[in-house]
């Protein structure tokens, strides 16, 4: 049994060290999914995505393509509100696990054109309204994967410019504990190993018309209510657990920075983009927005009663 384990452990890190290397991506099909969806404006109506997107994107986001965004607008829930329900309660937080994610990629974001989201799911946002018949048609017609199709979330996405680049980075969160043994913790870190692939196919598929070179991803499996003794005792890869955010890079700003220094990716601040770079940003930025209006979650900060700061 121990020796399966291992070889399972040493299959999900080959997998994570391709999935944690920032690179690009070939497109997934010839989809424009911009041409089948709507913006929801409020009262029943709604218009074609193409059509309305730069009115929508000016009165709910003026400031777009020049600063920070996030969906929601705010942070979700400070870390003191975390530690406090953690150290008074043995239950697993998957949504606070989330939040702490969030709330450090969105800081780390802060300071270049970007937007960081939350749980963003596929059937409410980019496959809202794409009925049976639209997907065979994707697929038969145009090369969609089946699996880009399928209902799912992104954890959380964070994507901006930095220097040259535009650099897109998913999360994929388990709220495993201290207390689960080798064999579950295997089993979650395998099902996120799944989830952020599919993140990657989701997004190449999606966003096919807006790639270029210069977009870069990558994504990681995030274990929040994990320490990194924790994980050395759950697996033997030593390389392997760089690849897996644990609670000891949520602590502070520069911890979260290190986790990506030591994954090779140096997130540079705004520098002039090239126009290349620019037009790509607005266009996944605006098909992201865009295709969450229907969406109820705050848009500014004054819409949401549980903002808080970071490391309040």
């Amino acid at each position: 049994m121990a020796m399966h384990q291992t070889q399972k452990e040493s299959k999900i890190c080959n997998t994570l060290s391709q999935l944690g290397s920032l690179k690009s991506y070939a497109r997934n099909g010839n989809l424009d999914i911009r041409e089948y969806l709507k913006i929801y404006l409020g009262a029943d109506k709604k218009a074609a995505l193409k059509d309305a997107a730069p009115k929508y994107i000016e009165e709910h986001y003026p400031k777009a393509y020049k600063q920070a965004y996030s969906l929601p607008e705010g942070y979700i829930l400070n870390n003191r509100e975390f530690n406090t329900q953690k150290k008074s309660s043995d239950i697993h937080l998957p949504q606070e696990s989330v939040s702490m994610v969030f709330n450090a990629l969105k800081d780390a974001f802060r300071h270049v054109p970007s937007l960081t989201i939350f749980e963003y799911a596929f059937t409410d946002t980019l496959l809202k309204g794409i009925d049976k018949k639209k997907r065979k048609e994707f697929i038969d017609n145009l090369k969609v994967p089946v699996e880009a199709l399928e209902s799912g979330d992104h954890d959380v996405f964070g994507i901006g410019i930095f220097g040259k680049d535009i650099v897109g980075i998913f999360f994929q969160i388990k709220a495993t504990t201290s207390k689960s043994n080798q064999k579950t913790f295997l089993k979650r870190l395998e099902e996120a190993t799944k989830q952020i692939k599919k993140d990657l196919t989701v997004f190449c598929t999606m966003c096919g018309e807006f790639l270029n070179g210069n977009v870069k991803l990558a994504g990681f499996a995030a274990f929040p209510m994990l320490s990194k003794s924790d994980l050395k005792k759950l697996m033997k890869s030593k390389d392997c657990t760089e690849r897996i955010l644990t609670s000891d890079d949520l602590r502070n700003e520069k911890s979260f920075q290190s986790f990506f220094n030591e994954n090779k990716i140096e997130l540079k601040e705004f520098d002039n983009p090239e126009p290349l770079v620019m037009q790509s940003f607005k266009d996944i930025f605006d098909l992201y927005i865009c295709a969450a209006s229907a969406v109820n979650i705050p848009r500014n900060p004054t819409d949401s009663p549980r903002r808080g700061e970071l490391n309040a």
